[in-house]
């Protein structure tokens, strides 16, 4: 070996006397050595080989030779060789792939480095590191295709593996990362599902979609919200839009909330925020949170699901509510904080845990004109603690005190005359007079009692309360001074921004389970409606399912001898949006409790629908028919201006329900009524709920009719003028009227009260002489009937002078038993 040269690929050529290179005989004089083996180079020379150089590609041999076998101009002593080198270099251009492309483009074309000029080269997809994608691709002669269109929230970069092939079989391999570009893209959702981070164009999430951001995303053109939208504890943003709908809800984790404009909270696009006053705002982030500048002044709900705390970065007024699911407060950090009230709405606060509102709130009560669509007294309360009388001052209405008014033996001749007043059942103690218990504040600084009532004339109008939300427990201390039917009733009030469900509540002993909510008609007119809770959730009565709106006062009656420990509590709080106006225009019968009591209710209607009163007699195991029970409801006075319906009691006592024990089926007993009509005309007596009693007839002893009640359940009447009607009409339990609907009646009557001392009065029977015997039979004294009234159909009868005992009153062919004492 004389001469050597190394070509640009490395490979050596070596020139020399030789006559072979490793053993291979064709690689004489001339050889190529390409790290693996010795080729021969052409067809060698027929001499020596001793200068070698390499240039532009060729190999030049200068020797003692005279003959080449391969060059490209035969020359004496010096040669020409040609070689095939592989290539070095392989490139894509673009190595990107825009998303969405459609599949069969080409996508990026191939170049190739090479020393040997003009060579020509094939590209292949091969096997080995880096080709994990190759079965995306494609390629034609010297571009790259995409089979299918990429989607970069599936695959956001592919990896390929490529080989570039000279026409000499030489080769190069190179690994390529194809990335895709992301397209901003429109999305809608229309059920629950999770946004995976990234660009868009618009989102919509449709009314029945529910979207949760799975990551940040950046947003080009519109995210509009009109369901449900959940940040995700992420980001929106990007150059587009932001817009929640009315009736939308949105869920925050930021614990800046939400800005109006800027780089902080959930929402950080830099077109328009639109965020809707009647949408829906929850904030549930797990560290505290303010609710942020973008939250708007006012809400249609807000919900604080925040276990920390909640600050108002901004004065906000709420249409319809705030939940308050968790332990944190929401903090009204010095700003306002008004719920709203008009006539469709009245905004409330729900507490669902110990979460309360801190700082002074603003809770609006509008007065439904109803029936009383001019000055008229109002049972109100303060849904709010640390308030005073002056907080009642309205647009046309400014409270009036006066101490005189308490202690003057004409009140109502005192001036200025006193519009608020309080109840103290201790001004009344031996007194029947149910009015004389009001009495006038003193002062306007006087404190509004949270869980008491007062009565208010004034028109109709919207109050506002202001001070700390009435929230958890509100204990009371009911007296009970007197023995009389009208002692120990209490004036008290839905202490709450939320109204109160009477029927959740469980009275304790001593205490009635009904009250009585006064509904004015104007002036000081107006009628009591009525309910009677059963505890769980059910009752008895003309309050509509038992719902006590906010600010809504009601009268309630120890029964015991008092004092009774008796406190408001959350618990008591009717579901959500379970609201109505304060003074309901009309009766409407309440669901019948469940089994086992059985329940009557019967209206009597007038001229109109506002002219109605009801009363209810349930059967429950345990009753009696000779002591006022528990679960009769005493009346605390009769209606003003519209009609009364009572029934009465063992001792005359005016009933609104009145209870009694199941054998009262199979007895007959007879209930007497007691009617008391504003005015003369006709008049409905309608069974407006019959849950399980079939056995029940009224009797009109003017006509002598009774009507089976079952078949026949409206009774048309007239009045000849204004006043007490009683004695007249009387229910008969545990009796059917066969044939028709109404037959002539027996003499029935009633003895009240029963015992008796000095006098009792006879219901019924008229026309007939009445007759009392004693235990033996004998008859110690008779009356004389009194004639038949279409308004009165009861008498007194003197018991002076008779001996204490057991006697029997007969008149006509009915006999009831009557002790005296």
């Amino acid at each position: 070996m004389i001469a050597l040269a190394v070509l640009p690929n490395g490979d050596v050529v070596a020139g020399g006397l030789f006559m072979d290179a490793g053993g291979n005989p064709n690689a004489n004089r001339v050889a190529r050595w390409d790290g693996t083996a010795w080729q021969a180079l052409g067809t060698s020379t027929n001499g020596s080989v001793r200068a070698l150089g390499v240039a532009n590609g060729k190999i030049y041999a200068g020797g003692t030779f005279t003959a080449t076998g391969d060059v490209s101009k035969p020359l004496s002593r010096f040669g020409i060789y040609t070689f095939d080198v592989a290539p070095t270099a392989l490139g894509l251009s673009p190595q990107s792939v825009t998303e969405n492309t459609a599949g069969g483009t080409a996508i990026g074309t191939f170049s190739t480095t090479d020393a040997d000029a003009g060579d020509t080269f094939t590209y292949s997809l091969v096997s080995g590191t880096g080709s994990t994608d190759n079965g995306a691709f494609s390629i034609s002669g010297g571009q790259l295709l995409i089979t299918a269109s990429p989607d970069y929230e599936a695959q956001a970069s592919y990896a390929i593996r490529v080989r570039s092939t000279d026409q000499g079989g030489l080769f190069t391999e190179q690994t390529f990362t194809v990335s895709v570009l992301d397209v901003a893209e429109d999305l809608v959702v229309s059920t629950a599902q999770t946004v995976p981070a990234g660009l868009y164009h618009n989102i919509t999430i449709t009314g029945t979609g529910d979207a949760t951001l799975g990551g940040n995303i950046t947003v080009t053109g519109t995210l509009l919200v009109r369901n449900a939208f959940h940040d995700g504890c992420f980001t929106v943003s990007g150059s587009g839009a932001f817009t929640l709908a009315a009736r939308a809800v949105l869920y925050i984790c930021s614990p800046q909330g939400i800005s109006a404009s800027g780089a902080t909270g959930s929402i950080q696009v830099m077109g328009a925020r639109t965020f809707s006053p009647h949408a829906v705002y929850v904030y549930e982030g797990t560290v505290a949170q303010v609710t942020g500048s973008g939250l708007p002044g006012q809400v249609y709900v807000l919900n604080q699901f925040n276990p920390v705390s909640l600050t108002l970065s901004q004065p906000v007024a709420l249409r319809s509510a705030l939940s308050m699911a968790r332990p944190g407060n929401l903090v009204l950090n010095g700003n306002s904080f008004t719920l709203l009230s008009n006539a469709d709405t009245t905004a409330f606060v729900a507490n669902f845990n110990t979460g309360v509102v801190a700082g002074a709130a603003t809770v609006q009560r509008y007065l439904t004109p109803g029936t009383a669509p001019t000055l008229a007294y109002r049972h109100l309360s303060a849904p709010v603690t640390n308030t005073t009388l002056n907080d009642l001052t309205a647009p046309g209405f400014a409270p009036v005190v006066s101490a005189a008014y308490n202690t003057s033996p004409t009140p109502t001749a005192v001036r200025p005359y006193p519009n608020v007043f309080g109840f103290n059942e201790a001004r009344l103690p031996a007194s029947t007079n149910f009015a004389s218990g009001y009495f006038s504040l003193t002062a306007l600084a006087a404190p509004l009692v949270s869980g008491r009532g007062y009565s208010v004339a004034l028109a109709p109008t919207t109050l506002d309360f202001v001070g700390t939300l009435g929230s958890g427990s509100e204990p009371l201390s009911l007296t009970r001074t007197g023995a009389t039917d009208k002692s120990g009733w209490h004036l008290l009030g839905n202490p709450y921004p939320q109204p109160l469900d009477w029927d959740n509540v469980t009275v304790p002993a001593g205490m009635s389970p009904t009250i009585w909510v006064w509904k004015s008609t104007g002036g000081t007119n107006g009628a009591y409606r009525t309910r009677q809770s059963s505890g769980g959730g059910t009752g008895t009565g003309t309050l509509l399912n038992g719902i006590l709106p906010i600010g809504q006062g009601f009268l309630a009656q120890v029964t015991g001898a008092g004092p009774v420990s008796f406190s408001f509590e959350n618990a008591h709080r009717a579901a959500p949006f379970a609201d109505g106006p304060l003074y309901r225009a009309a009766v409407a019968l309440a669901p019948a409790p469940a089994a086992p009591m059985r329940v009557l209710g019967l209206t009597l209607v007038g001229a109109s629908a506002e002219q109605t009163d009801a009363t209810f007699v349930q059967l429950v195991p345990g009753a009696t028919l000779t002591a006022t029970d528990r679960l009769d409801a005493v009346a605390p006075a009769r209606n003003v201006g519209v009609p009364t319906l009572r029934t009465l009691g063992p001792n005359g006592e005016e009933l609104g329900i009145s209870a009694m024990p199941e054998t009262a089926l199979t007895t007959g007993t007879t209930v007497e009524l007691l009617l008391d009509v504003p005015a003369a005309g006709a008049y409905v007596l309608h069974v407006g709920e019959q849950n399980g009693l079939t056995e029940v007839a009224l009797l009109d002893r003017a006509t002598t009719t009774r009507y089976d009640l079952t078949t026949q359940p409206t009774v048309t009447f007239s009045a000849t003028g204004a006043g007490e009607v009683r004695g007249r009409f009387a229910l008969v339990f545990g009796q059917r009227v066969t044939g028709t609907a109404a037959a002539r009646a027996p003499s029935a009557f009633t003895l009240a009260p029963n015992p008796a001392r000095g006098s009792v009065r006879l219901s019924g029977g008229a026309g007939q002489p009445i007759t009392l015997c004693d235990a033996t039979g004998r008859t110690v004294r008779t009356w004389a009937a009194r004639a038949a009234s279409p308004t009165e159909r009861s008498q007194e009868l003197s018991l002076t002078g008779l001996a204490p005992g057991v006697y029997m009153v007969r008149t006509g062919l009915t006999t009831q038993r009557l002790v005296v004492e």
